[in-house]
């Protein structure tokens, strides 16, 4: 797009020296910061105060332990340590950070069978390390796990000699005063996978293998030394070969733990209602059964304490990643399983821990023998946005531009500079995806290709204006098909013996002639080309016209560079570009389509401003023109190392008129000089830019949320952080809004194509509001029926009904669920009320009726924007009281109660009537069933109902869309109510209705109709 002058300071030279390998999957880095001959085994992780990974790990090669600090999330620049060497030593590391940042490390001396601890002598490991073999007793030291408290080292580790769990814990920061060592449990043959916290009192508490009985334990010590007296041992999961590979966290005092079960080849969960997990009614899930899966696992908790698991796909040799919608996994947590990295055997020895609430794993990759690093780019590792490398064929992807076809599909011309070629690729899908792009080098007379500038023509054929390096010309280029391989025609259109062509852009006429603003290098002017005809071609006479029109409407000093170009209504050229000599932002507005100062009075001369004089201003211009034709400009501002954007109040950019352009700096962050602009306008006229930080080397992008970029409310993203990234980028706004960009690699010297997933390129905003937040709620049914004979069959329709309110909820992070963004979120209070048949009936949810939130969720309606129509909600009203005869029908088909948490058959007594579920009728419209949910009625109390599931239409792929809902419906007791609703069952008091409802946040008119049963629940 521009020609490009590298200046590197040596601080770059570092970070491009120390940048690692890598590869990336849907929005997702993943690194190689070590890929020595086999290294990665046993990692163990954590973060520096910086958020920048720290991770010990075994070397297989050389037998030593070895440790790498990240210089950035995405560990792409490191240092690597090796603190201590020997013939077999590293193995089982456990790392933690001291208060300094050092690292604190257990480890295991297979030659020794010693348990040794080391304390790093600086953040790096490299000088002043103290090392202690703190265990010596026979072979100890394995499956070690290391905590501290007030800096001393506690740690829980196997006795392979005894079949022990052993804890030892030191008297100092590095072991050196010796300590305590307690023989934990000795009954048969345990201690293997152990994993380590402290409670609020410094006590050990410690999740192992009994390798005996093939079960979970859980060890709680009563004193910080775990001295034997008194402490709490338990086997909380004794069912099957249950417990390996365990990984342990405190949820307030009370253990989670996650581990393996190698009977059904399954990944479990433990979260303990106590302490000790000595209640043995313990929640123990198993929220991934898909294949042979669990090993390795590695746990942290979220912000509101649900488990994220890192863990190993045996079957598929993948890693995966597990992020709970719930602190016991306990729903279905299908739709929140990943797998990140599916390249080759990977996944072994995970290590995880959380970022800004985002998972970062440390891993071994079995194929290539190294260690890697996923920092996940979002909270569930599930990112949507695309990036591709459709060419990676030696050093390409520079000076790239991008259009989109009339099907989306990305178009690019760029250089390939390993050849001095150019390049064109045409995609044949959105996102670039498929390796299989065409991909042409039109021209290859000798070294040609930078600053390009693409547009296509009438046809969908790619027109190129370009550099061309051995000639010092301007070259236009208009292939003969789409995919530029046949019938093309290269120009040299501007015959000039001065160097010209630098910093072209090209935009084609009402006629498809190109038009094209690029530099006299020789002359340091501004030059505008207006073509007579589509090829450029500056043959004289009929029928090229030739030769074309080509103007210099700026020569004052060394102007021209980083052109940018639009045409506006009446086809005239509005050109953006800088001014080296006064270090300027410059606007050229022709008075007529081919900058001709000459022409007659009224139309010339062309009109020339310098909108923005303060401080060096003006490169790496992007300029597109709002619907009043006023041009909006992103460049970059020298003096501050800041990004700005303006927005002209006039066509010209006159400072003088209506009170002077509008300039802001949205992302003041960056520094450097490697900006790279490029700008489009949404559809509310707001600017969308991407562009190079060259401080993070990364590719960012900024959506203001008004015109002017005003401060407050914009945002900014960091879309490409692999590497050195972002370089030459080129910017367009797919068909919905969505950024697709196209840039250079410049660590792996590829092309990249960024297609988002939304129109921020972050994960879809989630909906509805915060828990704390108030909205209406509006409940629709288009039919109503009455059950009057307690058959459980709706017989007196009563037309329709709509009940509303006021609801809070809770909302989550949204991941993809069969190709569709979903949320989950929950009631957090509902009061709704209606009338039914001349009655008030009142429908509470959550903490309104004493019952805890509800869950539920939301589903987009097209790719990239949730709808609250497409809501369904997935809710148990459960009542958390010692009444037995609270209770909820859980599922759709009537088939067990839960009762105080419990599921439990339906009781042969005590139950009255039981509202079954059944076909509604009619079915909606749209959907061949539906399915009306039931509850149980109560005497006097709230009645909880049971879930529905409705059919409320199709997804574009043809799938029937679900609604899922529950609720509870109060019906005031009443003398004189009609006999059509009168209670059968003698007594007074309050009646209660099952009901079902499709809850949204605005009126949802459902196809489908409710019932209404009425009946007491006796005792």
């Amino acid at each position: 797009m521009r020609r490009t002058f590298w200046v590197l300071t040596m601080a770059t030279l570092v970070t491009l020296l120390l940048s690692t390998g890598n590869a990336e999957a849907a929005g997702n880095s993943i690194t190689a910061p070590d890929i020595g001959a086999d290294v990665g085994q046993h990692t163990s992780m954590v973060r520096d105060g910086s958020g920048n990974p720290v991770i010990a790990y075994y070397d297989a090669t050389t037998g030593d332990l070895k440790v790498v600090r990240c210089f950035d999330a995405g560990c792409t620049s490191v240092s690597i340590a090796t603190p201590f060497t020997g013939t077999d030593l590293g193995q089982y590391p456990s790392l933690v950070l001291d208060a300094s940042g050092y690292p604190v490390i257990s480890f295991y001396d297979a030659t020794a069978g010693d348990l040794v601890v080391l304390h790093c002598g600086n953040a790096n490991c490299t000088s002043g390390n103290v090392s202690v073999a703190f265990d010596t007793a026979g072979d100890v030291g394995a499956f070690t796990s290391l905590a501290l408290d007030g800096g001393n080292p506690v740690v829980s580790y196997y006795d392979v000699t005894n079949g022990n769990l052993k804890v030892a814990r030191c008297n100092g920061p590095d072991c050196t005063g010796g300590g305590w060592i307690a023989l934990a449990d000795s009954a048969d043959v345990v201690g293997q996978y152990t994993s380590l916290a402290l409670d609020a009192s410094g006590y050990p508490v410690v999740s192992y293998y009994d390798v005996t009985n093939g079960n979970l334990k859980v060890l709680h010590c009563n004193d910080a030394i775990c001295d034997g007296v008194g402490e709490s041992i338990t086997s909380p999961d004794s069912g099957n070969v249950v417990g390996s590979h365990s990984s342990l966290a405190l949820v307030a005092g009370n253990p989670v733990v996650s581990y393996y079960d190698v009977t059904n080849g399954n990944l479990k969960v433990l979260h303990c209602n106590d302490a000790n997990c000595a209640g043995s009614n313990e929640s123990i899930t198993s929220p991934d059964t898909v294949g042979i899966v669990g090993a390795y696992t590695s746990l942290e908790l979220d912000g509101s304490n649900n488990p994220v698991i890192s863990y190993y796909d045996l079957d598929d040799a993948n890693l995966k990643v597990l992020h709970c919608d719930d602190v016991n996994c306990g729903d279905d947590e299908s739709g929140h399983i990943t797998s990140p990295d599916t390249t080759g055997v990977v996944g072994q020895y995970t290590s995880l821990i959380m970022y800004s609430g985002n998972p970062t794993v440390g891993y071994y990759d079995a194929t290539h023998g190294q260690l890697k690093v996923l920092r996940c780019g979002d909270a569930n590792c599930t990112s949507a946005n695309s990036v591709a490398r459709p060419d990676v064929g030696g050093d390409v992807g520079a000076h790239t531009w991008l259009a989109l076809d009339g099907s989306g599909r990305p178009v690019v011309s760029y250089q390939d500079v390993a050849n001095n070629d150019l390049k064109v690729m045409r995609c044949n899908d959105a996102n670039c995806a498929g390796n299989d792009e065409s991909i042409a080098s039109p021209d290859t007379a000798g070294a040609v290709g930078p600053d390009t500038s693409l547009a296509l023509d009438a046809s969908s054929r790619p027109v190129v204006s370009y550099y061309d390096i051995g000639n010092g010309d301007l070259k236009v280029l208009h292939c003969g098909n789409d995919n530029c391989t046949s019938g093309n025609s290269i120009t040299s259109p501007d015959g000039a013996t001065s160097d010209v062509g630098w910093y072209t852009a090209l935009a084609l006429d009402a006629s498809g002639n190109p038009v094209v603003s690029y530099t006299d290098n020789s002359n340091v002017d501004l030059k505008v080309m207006h073509c007579n005809d589509p090829n450029c071609d500056p043959t004289p006479g009929p029928p090229t016209n030739g030769p074309e029109s080509i103007k210099s409407p700026d020569t004052a000093g060394d102007v021209g560079r980083d052109t940018w170009l639009a045409l506006d209504a009446s086809g005239n050229p509005v050109v953006s570009y800088y001014d080296q000599t006064n270090g300027d932002l410059k606007v050229l507005h022709c008075t007529d389509p081919n900058c001709d100062p000459a022409l007659p009075p009224g139309n010339g001369p062309e009109s020339i401003k310098s909108p923005d004089t303060a401080g060096y201003v003006g490169a790496f211009t992007s300029l597109v023109l709002d619907a009043s034709g006023n041009p909006v400009i992103s460049y970059y501002d020298g003096t501050n190392a800041d990004l700005k954007v303006m927005h002209c109040t006039d066509p010209n950019c006159d400072p003088a008129v209506n009170g002077g352009e509008i300039m802001n700096s949205p992302d003041t962050t960056v520094s450097g000089i490697w900006l790279f602009t490029s700008l489009k306008l949404d559809a509310a006229g707001n600017p969308v830019v991407s562009y190079f930080d060259s401080s993070n080397q990364d590719l960012k992008l900024l959506h203001c949320n008004e015109p002017n970029c005003a401060p407050g409310g914009d945002s900014i993203t960091f879309v490409d952080t692999v590497g050195s990234v972002g370089h030459d980028n080129s910017l367009a706004l797919d068909s919905s809004g969505r950024p697709v960009v196209t840039y250079r690699d410049w660590t792996n010297g590829d092309l990249k194509v960024l297609h988002c997933d939304t129109a921020n390129c972050t994960a879809p905003a989630s909906y509805p509001p915060a828990g704390t937040d108030e909205m209406p709620v509006s409940l629709h049914f288009a039919n109503v029926w009455l059950d009057e004979d307690d058959n459980g069959v709706p017989e007196t329709p009563v037309g329709a009904v709509t009940f509303s309110g006021t609801g809070k909820f809770s909302r989550g992070t949204p991941y993809p669920s069969g190709g569709y963004n979903t949320i989950d979120t929950a009631i957090t209070s509902m009061v709704l009320t209606g009338t039914v048949a001349g009655y008030s009936v009142t429908i509470k949810a959550g903490t309104e009726q004493g019952l805890p939130a509800s869950p539920g969720k939301i589903r987009e309606r097209t790719p990239g924007t949730l709808y609250p129509a497409d809501t369904w909600f997935d809710l148990l009203f459960e009542v958390d009281s010692a009444d037995p005869d609270y209770g909820t029908l859980w599922n759709c088909n009537g088939q067990s109660v839960r009762l105080n948490g419990v599921t439990m058959a339906i009781p042969a007594a005590g139950v009255d009537y039981l509202v079954p579920s059944c076909p509604l009728a009619p079915p909606p419209a749209s959907c061949a069933v539906a399915c009306q949910g039931g509850g149980l009625l109560g005497d006097g109390e709230v009645m909880p109902m049971s879930p529905m599931r409705m059919c409320t239409g199709y997804d574009p792929a043809g799938n029937a869309i679900w609604v899922s809902v529950g609720g509870i419906a109060e019906w005031p007791g009443t003398a004189a109510r009609p006999d059509s609703l009168a209670d059968s069952s003698a007594g007074s008091g309050f009646n209660y209705t099952a009901l079902g409802a499709a809850l949204g946040a605005v009126a949802v008119a459902l196809a489908a109709g409710a019932w209404f049963a009425r009946r007491r629940w006796t005792r």
